[in-house]
């Protein structure tokens, strides 16, 4: 039976685009028809499937259980017997965080079931995914002009991430915090004539507390922003300096031309057991 590729979706949207790159890039490779798993999306979850706006190609669905969840045990048990039984292909799951080159020597059907946050894994193909995962134009007219700006002057995406990595004790344990001196340190390599742009969950934190001496345009409209109208505005920057946010990430590298990048040099918290070496391009700069 011919299953092809299957790929588990889960996270937010930065966390989707590496998953799927991944999957399109071996299903593009094994000349396999792709497909994603969205279970992981049921109604319990405060993150939702984001790809859907994104000009996707070659890849099927399956949804959510409708009408309620699965525990996470009996899908694993299910998932295994459909497995044994031939319904479904052989699990590869990502062993570790860094790139992974038995990834290369994968040759059949395959289910992956991982993070896959490297550029590493999709490299190859990578013209084909920026245009499948490039986001669509936002039409609010706030985002309309802050672009017509970005694309006439020197512009500087800034990412401030907080929320979550904040609030929430586990995140606070496993992010490394990107404190004040990152960003000054960071955008002492941006060119002097830039004009910065401030992205943030926490826009007020940012507002009172990052004191740069350029302009600044703190990017807040009054009304909560979409994930994908920030990240269709990111790309269009000249340089970014990003959070340790796969979403500033992807803004960053589906830019276009050329321009400085700056990311943090530690991702996580615990670098002994995350091995974060593969996830910023080797041509990105590490402060």
């Amino acid at each position: 039976m011919e299953h092809g590729i299957i790929v588990k979706l889960a996270g937010g949207l930065g966390n989707q685009m590496f998953q799927y790159a991944a999957a399109r890039s071996l299903s593009l490779r094994l000349g396999l028809p792709l497909t994603l798993d969205l279970s992981f999306y049921d109604r319990r979850r405060h993150r939702r499937y984001e790809l859907g706006r994104l000009p996707l190609a070659g890849h099927r669905v399956i949804q959510a259980p409708a009408g309620g969840w699965i525990p996470r045990m009996s899908r694993k048990w299910i998932s295994a017997l459909q497995e044994w039984l031939g319904m479904l292909p052989t699990t590869y799951r990502e062993s570790h965080f860094h790139f992974d080159p038995g990834f290369e020597g994968i040759g059949q059907s395959v289910a992956l079931v991982g993070g896959f946050q490297s550029e590493r894994y999709f490299k190859d193909v990578a013209s084909q995914i920026r245009t499948e995962l490039s986001p669509p134009p936002a039409a609010d007219e706030f985002s309309v002009r802050l672009a017509h700006e970005m694309s006439t002057r020197p512009s500087c995406a800034i990412h401030v991430r907080r929320g979550d990595y904040i609030s929430s004790e586990k995140n606070r344990n496993l992010y490394a915090a990107c404190g004040l001196d990152y960003y000054m340190q960071a955008a002492s390599l941006i060119p002097a004539d830039c004009r910065f742009y401030v992205f943030s969950d926490d826009m007020a934190w940012a507002r009172e507390h990052l004191r740069l001496a350029r302009p600044m345009i703190f990017v807040d409209s009054g009304h909560p922003r979409d994930a994908l109208s920030d990240l269709w505005l990111m790309r269009g920057a000249e340089h970014h300096i990003i959070a340790n946010s796969t979403l500033s990430w992807w803004g960053a590298w589906l830019k276009t031309g050329q321009g400085h990048i700056v990311a943090p040099k530690r991702w996580f918290a615990d670098t002994a057991s995350l091995d974060d070496r593969d996830l910023v391009p080797s041509g990105w700069t590490r402060v």
